[in-house]
């Protein structure tokens, strides 16, 4: 039986819990986020194909009526948690202070192959292991996750161009295992993918501590969403009953020598018709994640 296992550290609070709110570290959790950035990566590949892309997912992560073909555990864990601000950039009062699971702690997530799969058994592992590589990379688990909040370390010894590299290799080799077509994208996504025309990377050069930048990309954030500036609704919204998630992603990255940098991913997708964003909104949010941020864009692909 298939079976790799990914040490990982805590970098920032992770708000991750059950029904009764305490923190806890959950494989439905980690599971859920592995395929977002399936989809991520699959849709940047075969394009406006949805019902293959459904179809693949199905195959690894399952459905309603199929089970999934991978197991996820998280071993060699008992949960430390502390008490964060999820708005750290709000007056005291209004933080929205929550249990968290807590910094510097280890983390070992195990994937299994299920012992019923039998086909493409081989293609549908390395699809899973190279979707939580994705997560580990570029995103988070939790509430808060898209604004740093519940990222992990894990060492892969690869740059981001790498480790998307790797991804698109055995996204591909399942694709062609699989004869899937591929479609394309004619117009701009209409939803997140990983193209090289829809996605792009930017990393902060500064090191300060994590709870010093995510206070500081709050605090641009909200100043960057008020009326007067144009692009504003390219970060998503949520009002009267309005809510788009947002199209940025940021994820703290720990360094070889120890410090923290923020990992922008920038999805140029389309978003909900109530926010009327373009292309220029889009640009209008990179530069502020150059200019304000002091970040740089990668060459990821």
């Amino acid at each position: 039986m298939q079976t790799v296992t990914f040490n990982c550290e805590v970098i920032t609070p992770m708000f991750l819990g059950g029904a009764d709110q305490q923190p806890e570290l959950r494989p439905p959790s980690i599971r859920g986020a592995m395929r977002w950035w399936f989809r991520a990566m699959m849709g940047g590949i075969i394009g406006n194909n949805i019902p293959d892309l459904q179809k693949l997912e199905m195959l690894v992560f399952g459905s309603n009526d199929q089970s999934s073909a991978i197991t996820t555990k998280c071993k060699s864990y008992v949960v430390k948690k502390n008490k964060y601000a999820r708005l750290p950039h709000k007056p005291k009062g209004s933080k929205a202070e929550r249990n968290a699971i807590d910094i510097n702690q280890q983390v070992t997530i195990e994937l299994k192959l299920n012992p019923w799969v039998h086909e493409t058994k081989d293609e549908i592992f390395n699809i899973a292991c190279e979707s939580l590589k994705l997560l580990l990379n570029f995103g988070g688990l939790g509430n808060r996750a898209r604004r740093g909040f519940g990222s992990l370390y894990w060492s892969s010894g690869k740059d981001e161009k790498e480790i998307l590299s790797d991804a698109n290799k055995v996204f591909n080799d399942f694709i062609s295992k699989m004869s899937i077509s591929k479609i394309g994208w004619s117009t701009i996504p209409t939803f997140p993918c990983i193209h090289q025309s829809y996605f792009n990377v930017f990393e902060t050069n500064t090191d300060d501590g994590w709870e010093t930048k995510l206070i500081t990309l709050m605090q641009e954030m909200s100043a960057f969403k008020v009326p007067t500036n144009d692009g504003r609704n390219a970060t998503g919204w949520a009002e009267r009953g309005n809510r788009q998630g947002s199209p940025l992603i940021v994820h703290a990255k720990k360094t070889d020598d120890g410090k923290i940098k923020l990992l922008f991913s920038h999805f140029r997708t389309i978003l909900n018709s109530y926010l009327s964003v373009t292309d220029s909104d889009r640009d209008n949010l990179e530069k502020i994640i150059t200019a304000n941020f002091k970040a740089t864009q990668l060459t990821v692909f």
